[in-house]
């Protein structure tokens, strides 16, 4: 049977962050919105309503692009449990809220605390009716519209995995963010929860993700079979700037920080380097910006690095101009992988490599994070408290004697992590699936 692999579908995008939006979630959507746009596609989006102190405005021409408040109550549920959201959201916190929690979670739709309030021919209304409608975590309520909207218009379904929804590959485990409790509330709502991911994304004619072991973990769970992995990456435009070395040998983290990652390990060895040299905070600065944290524990470890040694800054979060200015102007970059979760490239990892500054890699075990990292030739890893003390000395000796650290990077492996690249692959394949659902929807 002939298909025509030459139309360009038009695509509805469900996302939670979209431009003005400046946030890093903003990126993946935008890219893929922008190429399609590029390629002729007819493009629209629709994304939370939300307020922006420092907007991003980039070039949305050709983009139809509308936005939603996100409610704890949606049309699309019945009376009865229209009565148990109110009531969850008005108890939420109070002493025996817990049999609440657990029922609203067992009866409501997936995500029900902030869900969309959008029914299928709103939607429909609002945009148009459109050839494929694509659908991207984070915020899982989405690929459930995204089911509605394509089996009412006869459309293509696409699901795009950032996060994991229920793990089936154990070290996918992102701890607190898939952790559904213990014993047999736990056990419920787990079941609940895969129960959902296999009826909704599992309705999806292709599934796509940022990591090969993402993309299995969905496969498994959702039962589909096309699929296509595409990671992130950092901004198209985003060049190195010409490096001016700092007053003292500047290592940078940005954004938040997580129990899973070995901080303990790092301070120790700042304590370590401090008691070697009570002169070391002219010497080296390690800059956290926007570091909060679940964790308060955490937090009052890192406070007491902070005062005893003067070498740590826990520093306010920075607009994200500002955050790429700090990560373009710092001797190195400092990223620590989670203990336990080995299967993910997280954006903030990604956006380091578009810095052009050497990234100093804290890991226990070789995961996809160190396999880019060597690929690329962007940095050095370290795996203890030790082999971090050694190689911190070594680079503050060489700052001292007026020697760069310096990296020579593969540039065909680094330009693959640039978005542009990954959207062109992308919009190509969809085009090919979509080719593909004309004729096995009309055989």
């Amino acid at each position: 049977m002939t298909v025509d692999t030459t139309h360009k579908p038009s695509v509805l995008i469900l996302c939670n962050q979209f431009p003005p939006v400046n946030g890093t979630g903003a990126r993946r959507p935008y890219y893929l919105a922008r190429q399609l746009a590029d390629e002729g596609h007819r493009v629209s989006v629709i994304s939370n309503k939300m307020e922006e102190a420092q907007p991003w405005l980039p070039n949305l021409q050709g983009i139809r692009t509308e936005v939603t408040p996100i409610t704890h109550v949606q049309r699309d549920t019945n009376a009865l449990q229209r009565a148990l959201a109110r009531a969850h959201w008005k108890f939420h916190g109070r002493p025996g809220h817990g049999i609440l929690r657990l029922a609203a979670d067992l009866f409501l739709p997936e995500a029900h605390i902030d869900r969309w309030d959008m029914l299928p021919a709103e939607v429909e209304q609002l945009v148009g009716r459109h050839d494929v409608v694509l659908a991207t975590c984070p915020a899982f309520y989405h690929f459930r519209l995204a089911a509605r909207l394509a089996k009412r218009w006869k459309a293509m379904y696409l699901a795009d995995y950032r996060d994991p929804w229920t793990i089936r590959i154990p070290t996918l485990s992102l701890g607190e963010f898939t952790n559904f409790g213990s014993g047999l509330s736990g056990f419920l709502r787990g079941r609940r929860m895969r129960l959902a991911e296999r009826q909704w994304p599992g309705q999806a004619f292709a599934l796509t993700a940022i990591s090969q072991p993402l993309l299995e973990n969905a496969l498994l769970t959702t039962g589909l079979r096309r699929n296509m992995m595409v990671h992130g990456g950092y901004d198209p435009w985003l060049k190195p700037n010409t490096f001016t070395p700092n007053k003292r040998f500047t290592l940078v983290y940005t954004g938040r920080v997580y129990r899973q990652q070995d901080w303990e390990s790092v301070l120790r060895a700042i304590e370590r380097l401090h008691a070697a040299d009570p002169q070391l905070k002219d010497k080296l600065q390690v800059c956290l910006y926007g570091a909060v944290s679940t964790d308060e524990s955490l937090l009052a470890r890192m406070d007491e690095v902070v005062k005893s040694t003067g070498v740590l800054a826990l520093l306010p979060r920075l607009s994200r101009e500002d955050t790429m200015r700090a990560q373009q102007n710092a001797d190195a970059l400092l990223h620590l992988s989670p203990d336990d979760h080995q299967g993910g490239l997280p954006v903030k990892f990604l956006e380091y490599l578009g810095a052009g500054r050497p990234i100093l890699l804290f890991i226990k075990e070789p995961d996809l994070e160190s396999e880019v990292l060597y690929r690329t030739r962007t940095g050095n890893i370290v795996r203890n408290s030790q082999a971090l003390v050694k190689l911190l000395t070594e680079r503050i000796e060489a700052w001292r004697n007026g020697t760069q650290w310096h990296i020579d990077p593969d540039r065909a492996q680094l330009d693959t992590f640039n978005y542009a690249y990954q959207m062109g692959l992308w919009t190509a394949k969809l085009r090919e699936w979509y080719a593909e659902f004309q004729g096995v929807d009309k055989a």
